[in-house]
């Protein structure tokens, strides 16, 4: 299955729990990574999937444990509180693929690509309009843009090809 059809799948599962879609505001905006490589494209594994991932260990059951004492044995219950609550949650990247390209962009030391999808990332931030922002994991943040790679004096260089990449476009205005 292509990305972009991939893409509207998610979407479309997502959309239907959408806080603002009730009229509320979204009081937390979780960012994951990326949803999980489908096995089965018919109901591939994702988070706002009512009738994937019933399993242990999966995201949504590490939510109801964190935030409802694993009260929800339904996932389809659980969205709807999630959604109730404020919650929403979404990826950086909208599919697996996304995410390994830029992985293999970010260590060839090419930051244009993550430079743009760090800039798609906080346009959809601002639209969602957020009263806070959480994000899930250390690669999660570390991954948007490729991190600002300045903790040692061996990362300089990529620290300069990063923010020469960050202010490129602002450079030819």
């Amino acid at each position: 299955m292509k990305n972009e059809s991939l893409k509207k799948i998610y979407r479309s599962f997502s959309k239907r729990y959408d806080p603002r879609g009730i009229g509320k505001d979204i009081r937390i905006l979780f960012i994951a990574e990326s949803p999980p490589k489908p096995k089965n494209l018919e109901n591939p594994d994702y988070f706002y999937n009512e009738t994937s991932q019933h399993r242990k260990g999966a995201l949504w059951w590490h939510f109801n444990e964190a935030l409802y004492n694993g009260k929800f044995s339904e996932k389809s219950e659980f969205l709807s509180r999630f959604q109730q609550d404020g919650y929403f949650l979404i990826d950086v990247f909208q599919t697996e693929q996304e995410l390994i390209d830029i992985r293999k962009q970010v260590k060839e030391e090419d930051y244009k690509n993550a430079v743009k999808v760090s800039k798609n990332l906080f346009d959809r931030i601002h639209e969602l309009n957020p009263g806070k922002v959480v994000f899930l994991g250390k690669g999660t943040a570390s991954l948007i843009a490729g991190s600002l790679p300045f903790h040692s004096q061996a990362n300089a260089v990529r620290f300069k090809k990063f923010i020469d990449a960050s202010v490129a476009d602002i450079k030819k205005k």
